[in-house]
């Protein structure tokens, strides 16, 4: 693209209207709305265990993948790949 051409495009965007966003929305509630300030959501004992338990054993898999990639690594890295030619 020329120079004046490149101008000729900002002159030319500088003299357009400003575009203007609107954002949709729901209207809101006849009552006020929002719901409860505190929050709707509950989390008890088990659900807490479950989710630690979870986090354990996606922490064991990542250790033990963790390992297996270090030694493919160890071994492609002392493999002595030759550089490719061109």
């Amino acid at each position: 693209m020329a120079w004046d051409e490149w101008e000729q495009l900002k002159a030319d965007a500088a003299t357009r209207q400003p575009t203007r966003t609107q954002l949709n929305h729901l209207p809101p509630e006849p009552s006020g709305g929002g719901g409860n300030p505190q929050g709707d959501l509950a989390v008890n004992q088990t659900d807490l265990a479950a989710i630690g338990d979870a986090a354990f054993e996606l922490r064991q898999h990542f250790g033990q993948a963790g390992k297996h990639a270090r030694a493919a690594s160890q071994k492609a890295a002392g493999a002595g790949c030759p550089m490719p030619t061109s």
